[in-house]
């Protein structure tokens, strides 16, 4: 790994950070986490003699470590401490110039994903040294990133901070397969994730900060751009075959009922948001289908199908997220009366995080390796209840 034009690339690296670094005392750290995550990003290095598989089967616990796993790991010290440090700052701005619309470049969403990966790496090899509480560390920062990531208010960015939440909470339920059974660590690890999930953006929030950038974008020196926004050739088979026609010779008035439309749409998705979320997502499946069969009446409704992406599945991807955090912390608490009694409790303790697909508690149920959790209501995208499984340490 440590090759000539590696060395090379470091040395010119930490140059640039030398440079571009304020050097007096009172200015570090800064204020805005946002400058140590671009230099951690810029420092960060792939893997050379490690298949994704190998190291993928290793993060989820499957296979113990070797030599260029911790090499690679070691290689990547400095940007592991630029991430912790980023991440305990408050304060959080990417430079985004939003004015740019949807046409705005975000490079730091792919960078983020591959610290990510690099956080649950350095917690597995943690957790396989006996090092526990600093690989619970390493998961946390990843989440905390993830709240900094979403923190641009813009839906992919959301996204991509669900997936880090979802890879971080993965790990912390395999070394919680591991070790389980202290719990003065058990309850310190409760405490930080209920923390940093009150944190987290909600679907609401970052729909009225994405309508506010698509209302900007429908006017008509924007048209290509918009129509590029839509690759998918199903989505204009459910619209009336002349729509891209009447969007190239639309006039103002037809991009100000377009936007009128989209933004009396959102105001009604914003109030379906409140409802518990079988009803929301019936709501919002009726409310999209509405727009389809609008727009043969009313051409500026496509904006809707353009502009607001596929609402049932984000609201179902916010719901499945969240209820995974709850099935973490319930766990938590019945993790933490194991370590105090030395036996699983019979039934589920009152008074824990619910089920949020049904509003429900979770069924508790306990089996040979530990414990299941399951769902009372359905994915109603996947037609699928989910059962989460937490293995305790013999």
């Amino acid at each position: 790994m440590n090759t000539i034009h590696s060395i090379k690339s470091q040395v010119t690296l930490f140059l640039l950070i030398a440079f571009v670094t304020n050097t007096i005392d009172s200015a570090y750290p800064p204020d805005n986490a946002a400058i140590l995550y671009y230099k951690a990003f810029m420092l960060l290095q792939e893997p050379d003699n490690v298949p994704t598989e190998v190291m993928a089967d290793f993060i989820d616990g499957k296979i113990k470590s070797n030599e260029h796993i911790r090499e690679h790991l070691k290689y990547n010290q400095s940007a592991l401490e630029f991430l912790e440090e980023a991440s305990k700052i408050e304060k959080c701005e990417w430079a985004l110039n939003h004015s740019k619309g949807f046409d705005l470049p975000m490079p730091e969403l792919s960078k983020a994903r591959k610290a990510a990966f690099l956080l649950v790496t350095d917690a597995q090899k943690l957790t396989e040294d006996g090092n526990i509480k600093e690989a619970f560390s390493r998961c946390l920062t990843a989440h905390r990133m993830a709240n900094h990531i979403s923190s641009s208010d813009l839906l992919i960015s959301n996204l991509v901070g669900v997936a880090i939440h979802a890879k971080s909470d993965k790990t912390i339920r395999n070394i919680l397969s591991r070790t389980s059974n202290n719990a003065e660590l058990l309850v310190w690890l409760k405490d930080k994730i209920v923390t940093i999930s009150q944190k987290q953006l909600s679907l609401k929030t970052i729909l009225k900060a994405e309508s506010e950038i698509a209302v900007r974008e429908m006017r008509k020196e924007k048209i290509a751009d918009m129509l590029n926004l839509v690759p998918d050739e199903d989505i204009w088979k459910k619209l009336p075959v002349d729509s891209v026609e009447k969007i190239k010779q639309g006039d103002e008035a037809f991009f100000k009922a377009g936007r009128t439309y989209y933004t009396n749409f959102i105001k009604a998705v914003q109030e379906i948001l409140n409802m518990p979320y079988p009803e929301a997502y019936r709501k919002l499946e009726e409310l999209t289908q509405k727009a389809i069969k609008d727009t043969s009446t009313n051409p500026g409704a496509v904006f809707v199908v353009i502009f607001a992406p596929t609402l049932p599945r984000l609201l179902t991807l916010e719901i499945r997220y969240k209820t995974s955090v709850n099935a973490l912390n319930s766990a938590l608490n019945i993790y933490a009366h194991k370590a105090k009694t030395g036996q699983l409790p019979d039934a589920l303790p009152a008074g824990l995080p619910e089920d949020l697909f049904s509003g429900k508690p979770f069924k508790y149920e306990k089996n040979a390796d530990g414990f299941i959790l399951s769902c009372q209501g359905k994915d109603l995208s996947r037609d699928e209840i989910y059962k989460y499984e937490f293995k305790v340490k013999k």
